[in-house]
């Protein structure tokens, strides 16, 4: 089954920080990171439960990509998998 991918509101706000200080020292990377942090939450659409929850609230789940973590919840009635932060 795949999922659907959506982001919180805090997601995007969170990207769009990350893109901003990236930006500082290099808008064209900026703009691939960014586009790299979204295709890998993406990927979660595949593969939801391939990483581990965290260890204070068992339902939320975390991807590393780089130096930075996706935290996601999985809805498994609805199909979705929602990014909670970045």
């Amino acid at each position: 089954m795949e999922f659907q991918v959506i982001l919180t509101p805090l997601a995007e706000q969170d990207l769009e920080k990350i893109g901003r200080y990236i930006a500082r020292n290099n808008e064209d990377a900026s703009h691939r990171f960014c586009d790299e942090l979204v295709f890998a939450a993406q990927s979660l659409g595949n593969f939801p439960r391939r990483h581990g929850s965290t260890t204070r609230r068992p339902t939320i789940r975390k991807l590393p990509y780089g130096n930075y973590l996706i935290f996601y919840k999985i809805h498994e009635e609805t199909g979705i998998v929602e990014i909670l932060r970045f």
